[in-house]
This record gives structure tokens, C-alpha cells and sequence, in this order.
């Protein structure tokens, strides 16, 4: 099965940073850009959500983020 590949253009001052926070958590760039892209189709997800009514439209997906971010940490 062929895989979609996705291409985002960044600022090399961007790229150089996100490197440096990425060594610094002992993440590798890709899982940081998988964790990136799941939180942005998550963040979709909850919009169309709080547009059809099912929740309300101030419901945090943060703290969804946040459990994300604590469990890559603690493995």
C-alpha cells in the first residue's frame, strides 16, 4: 500500500529551531510533525463538531495536546 506524503515549507530559522527543541525533548523531527499533524486534524475534528452542535464551541482540545504531550514524555 503507498503511503500519502505530505510537504510542508518552513523558514530555515524555523526548521533550525524546531530541531534544537526537538534534540532537546529527545524527540526525532517526524514524530514531532506526526504529533503536530494529529493535533491539527484533531483541532478540525472538534470545529466541525462545535459547528454541527454536538459540543460546545469552546471545548478545550488543548488539554487533549497536553495528554499527547505527557504520555511521548513518559515513554
Amino acid at each position: 500500500m503507498a503511503k500519502d506524503k505530505v510537504t510542508i515549507t518552513l523558514e530555515h530559522s524555523t526548521v533550525a529551531a524546531v530541531k534544537e527543541a526537538t534534540k532537546r525533548h529527545g524527540l526525532s523531527f517526524s514524530s514531532l510533525a506526526d504529533q503536530a499533524l494529529r493535533h491539527e486534524i484533531l483541532r478540525a475534528d472538534m470545529a466541525l463538531l462545535a459547528a454541527a452542535g454536538y459540543i460546545g464551541s469552546d471545548s478545550d482540545w488543548y488539554d487533549t495536546i497536553d495528554l499527547d504531550r505527557d504520555r511521548e514524555r513518559m515513554s
